[in-house]
C-alpha cells in the first residue's frame, strides 16, 4: 500500500530573522512518498450487537422471523409482520411495522386495538422498500372509548402473503 502526500508550495516558514510573516517562495517541494506497514498489534473490535438486541434496547418491540414460511388452505403464503413503531398523542394511536422479507405489489395493513370489552381498527395501504413492505399510512385511531390496557395487533394481507403481529401490550 502506498500513501501519497502532496505538500503545498508559494510560502515558507520563518525567516532567520525572527519575522514569522510568511514570505512567497518559488522552491517546488514536490511529493512525498510514505510506506504503511500494517501493525502486527491486534485491535480490539467493540462487540457486535445484533438487529433484534438493538431493537430491543431502544424499546421497540422484536420478534424472530421465522426461518420456513408457512402455507395457508387460501394459496397465501405467512409471512413475518413485525410491530416496530406506536405512539399516543393527544388521544390518537399511531402505528407501523414491516413486513419482512416481502415486496408485493400492493398489500394491505390493518392495525387492530383492543382493550377490555372494546376494539377499534384502522386499514391501510401497505409502501414497498428494499426488501419489506412498509405499513404506516393510515394507521391511525382514537382512542376515546378504550379504556385501560390496549393491545396492539398488526395484520398484512395481499394476494400472495398473509401474516399477524405478535401482540403489544401498551399501557397509558
Amino acid at each position: 500500500m502506498m500513501l501519497a502526500v502532496f505538500v503545498a508550495t508559494g510560502c515558507t516558514g520563518p525567516d532567520l530573522d525572527g519575522d514569522r510573516t510568511p514570505t512567497p517562495s518559488s522552491t517546488h517541494t514536490g511529493a512525498a512518498e510514505a510506506t504503511v506497514t500494517p501493525s502486527t498489534t491486534p485491535t480490539s473490535t467493540p462487540p457486535r450487537t445484533s438487529t433484534a438486541e438493538a431493537t430491543q434496547a431502544a424499546g421497540i418491540p422484536t420478534r424472530e422471523p421465522s426461518s420456513t414460511p408457512d402455507s395457508t388452505t387460501e394459496g397465501q403464503e405467512k409471512v413475518d409482520v413485525e410491530l416496530t413503531r406506536y405512539g399516543i398523542d393527544n388521544g390518537v394511536l399511531s402505528a407501523g411495522g414491516v413486513v419482512l422479507g416481502v415486496v408485493d405489489r400492493s398489500g394491505t395493513c390493518t392495525l387492530r386495538v383492543s382493550a377490555k370489552a372494546s376494539a377499534a381498527s384502522a386499514t391501510g395501504p401497505a409502501e414497498r422498500s428494499a426488501g419489506t413492505m412498509a405499513c404506516g399510512s393510515g394507521l391511525d385511531i382514537d382512542l376515546t372509548g378504550l379504556e385501560g390496557k390496549l393491545t396492539l395487533v398488526l395484520s398484512y394481507e395481499s394476494s400472495e402473503h398473509i401474516g399477524t403481529s405478535a401482540p403489544v401490550e401498551v399501557t397509558r
